[in-house]
């Protein structure tokens, strides 16, 4: 017990005995929650206790004083002691939470047990978990998601979209609804060009200029997986790409009810039909690119194929 009461280290930064518990068994280091493990540990003791104070019962009367004993010290380590009850305001937006009708998720910023608390007033699943940890590699993408990165503060604080951008994201991306933060810990709306005309881009990297095929052409480079948040009305879209790698990489597009696939050579045009059921109710949808990746000498990145344009006349910006 005392072992699994100590923290796994001190301000100090000497290890203590859980953290040597953790070396010895890595295994522990999974639950993320040293309180779990006292747990384990509470119910053979309870066991235990249980087994000696049958066996001093049965003992006569040495075994009758020495439970006797026992229970006096115990009842005296555990005596009641009141602590204290904080009442919990009632929350009007949590109310409506609760009683807006259909389904729908809400992301709570609090990293507490007070996200814990609201969702027993609104009844929602949460997108954003406290009881358990959270892989590595989802947390990453957690943070390099161009909305969800600014409110967990990952980026600067001017780095979110604009509001109504931002909310179209959070519905297609992670189905989330409701946002729920203090008072001042949103992040300030940016003012980027593609976030003004409510575009939104993940796994897509910074403008550059390539040449394809004896074509200057001006885009950004895309990862194996990107996603494009498109505000368009029912109609044509004409996507351009280009693969200025080796070889014929193969392309998936997806977007709402439709999938295409094909082979890059050049600079290629996909024409895409979006019909008005595609679109959500603020004309927006996602746009879904699925390469082959190319890993490039002198490169870090994992590159899939060269977004150029898409347009609906007139063009997107590529910047």
């Amino acid at each position: 017990m005392w072992s699994r009461s100590c923290s796994p280290l001190v301000p100090l930064r000497l290890s203590l005995p859980y953290a040597w518990l953790e070396r010895l068994v890595p295994g522990l280091a999974l639950g993320g929650c040293v309180s779990r493990f006292v747990q384990l540990a509470v119910l053979p003791l309870a066991l235990a206790v249980g087994w000696a104070a049958d066996r001093g019962l049965a003992a006569g009367t040495r075994g009758h004083l020495l439970v006797f004993a026992a229970t006096a010290v115990l009842a005296v380590e555990y005596a009641p002691v009141a602590p204290g009850v904080q009442p919990w305001p009632d929350d009007p937006a949590m109310a409506a939470i609760a009683a807006a009708p259909g389904p729908g998720t809400v992301l709570d910023l609090d990293p507490g047990v007070g996200a814990l608390v609201r969702q027993l007033e609104h009844g929602r699943p949460q997108t954003l978990g406290y009881l358990s940890r959270t892989p590595e590699p989802q947390w990453r993408r957690r943070l390099a998601d161009p909305v969800l990165g600014p409110l967990l503060g990952a980026g600067p604080v001017d780095a979110a979209p604009p509001a109504a951008v931002a909310a179209a994201w959070l519905r297609h991306r992670w189905g989330v609804r409701w946002v729920v933060a203090a008072p001042g810990s949103e992040p300030a709306q940016g003012d980027a060009p593609l976030a003004r005309a409510g575009v939104l881009l993940e796994g897509v990297f910074a403008p550059e200029t390539v040449t394809v095929a004896g074509r200057t052409v001006r885009g950004r480079w895309t990862g194996a997986e990107a996603r494009v948040l498109v505000p368009a009305r029912p109609g044509r879209l004409v996507l351009t790409v280009a693969a200025p790698r080796p070889g014929t990489p193969r392309l998936a597009v997806s977007w709402p009810g439709a999938r295409r696939e094909l082979e890059v050579a050049g600079v290629v045009e996909v024409t895409l039909e979006v019909p008005a059921a595609a679109l959500c109710g603020d004309g927006t949808f996602v746009l879904g690119l699925h390469a082959e990746a190319f890993q490039p000498q002198h490169d870090a990145r994992e590159l899939g194929v060269f977004l150029v344009t898409l347009a609906a006349k007139p063009h997107l910006p590529a910047s």
